[in-house]
């Protein structure tokens, strides 16, 4: 797998202003496919700081599904887990 695309959109360094709780979770995903776990659970907490801010639905790319801010603070968690160690993968991925 080639990680070109996650390095790319490291290097860009985006701006963090105007940004919705889901850039912030694609963001930790990005580095955590590219090993920084610290780098990845610092935009994690970012979005969990962002989130309850937003009292409207939000796109959550660990389910690929629109979130209410309580369902997205459990995708969080669960991401979190993930970044972590555990046995978890985003539910996007999960097939059942």
């Amino acid at each position: 797998m080639t990680l070109k695309f996650f390095e790319a959109a490291v290097a860009s360094k985006p701006s963090e202003l105007l940004q919705e709780h889901h850039f912030f979770q694609i963001m930790s995903l990005v580095y955590w496919v590219l090993g920084d776990k610290k780098c990845s659970l610092d935009w994690l907490q970012r979005a969990e700081e962002r989130v309850g801010n937003v009292p409207l639905s939000d796109f959550s790319s660990w389910t690929y599904l629109y979130s209410k801010p309580q369902k997205f603070q459990l995708d969080l968690k669960e991401q979190k887990s993930m970044i972590d160690g555990k046995n978890n993968l985003p539910r996007v991925l999960v097939f059942q």
